[in-house]
């Protein structure tokens, strides 16, 4: 079973793609928005 955070996000990028929801909603690296990207895996928040 896979469980998100609700409170981060994954961008597009390759590496650094976890976003806090609180501090950004935007990653001006690969240019996408919080909205559109799915919630982060708990796993690899734990991993950072």
């Amino acid at each position: 079973m896979i469980l998100l955070n609700p409170n981060y996000w994954d961008c597009e990028c390759e590496s650094d793609y976890i976003h806090k929801k609180v501090e950004t909603n935007h990653c001006v690296k690969c240019d996408t928005y919080e909205e559109d990207q799915p919630d982060s895996r708990q796993e690899e928040i734990d991993a950072i």
